[in-house]
């Protein structure tokens, strides 16, 4: 059993992407949730871009791949940045930073985590 906070990536390795890298003669590597949470803040940082983690741990693959020598510098890489970090605006904070939650819809919510950020 995976302990991660990624869940939606244990189902789709099980089921989808294992037959994918076998078939393409491809290669899978694992990335830990502090190498998920650093690719989130480069990507917000270098794209002004909220990945979630599912998404930013294709990232930090590319990144630990790249580390590795598998990946070489002209080469290039395409990863996939789907959904939003707004549910997981804490991974971004510093323990003890309080970070305002937002509701997907509430604007007034939104308007605050924005006014929080902007300090």
């Amino acid at each position: 059993h995976v302990k991660t906070r990624c869940k939606e990536l244990v189902l789709s390795i099980q089921f989808l992407l294992c037959h994918v890298i076998r078939a393409s003669n491809g290669e899978a590597v694992a990335v830990t949730d502090d190498e998920i949470k650093e690719a989130m803040k480069l990507c917000a940082r270098k794209e002004a871009v909220l990945a979630e983690p599912a998404s930013a741990a294709t990232l930090a693959a590319v990144l630990k791949l790249k580390e590795a020598g598998k990946i070489r510098a002209e080469e290039t890489v395409v990863t996939i940045i789907t959904g939003s970090a707004l549910r997981d605006l804490p991974l971004f904070s510093d323990p003890g930073n309080e970070v305002p939650f937002v509701h997907p819809g509430n604007d007034a919510e939104m308007l605050a985590a924005m006014d929080h950020y902007q300090q």
